[in-house]
């Protein structure tokens, strides 16, 4: 993700991301593989770590989002009204789509902050 945010061009940017995306593909399909019993490589503790560690990521996400003291806009709370593997959905009550978009940044980098690279959240959609 630091070599995406530093490309130097569209096609450089194309290429990483494409990478990424490879390794995300990768990374999945390891998990899947690794908790099938059908599986030649069943490794229930490994899969089952992953789901843990994932769900532990979550739950602080969630519960650090929900905190009244991270909302940028007192009178207008941030809540999580989903979450799942590697993502949140969060309301934003009352807020313009200008405000939205500030608090969305500003939790993506706290969120960001509270866990070790290369785990990150970003701001993807608005609506």
């Amino acid at each position: 993700k630091k070599q995406l945010k530093s490309a130097k061009g569209p096609k450089e940017r194309m290429i990483l991301d494409g990478r990424q995306k490879a390794l995300k593909l990768c990374a999945n399909a390891v998990y899947g593989f690794t908790g099938t019993n059908a599986s030649k490589v069943f490794v229930p503790a490994l899969a089952e770590t992953v789901v843990i560690t994932g769900v532990s990521q979550l739950l602080t996400a969630a519960q650090a989002t929900n905190n009244p003291e991270n909302n940028p806009i007192k009178d207008k709370p941030a809540r999580v009204i989903y979450g799942d593997t590697d993502s949140l959905m969060v309301k934003c009550t009352g807020q313009s789509i200008k405000e939205a978009r500030a608090t969305g940044i500003r939790l993506s980098r706290l969120l960001s902050d509270l866990f070790p690279e290369p785990c990150s959240m970003k701001l993807e959609s608005i609506f």
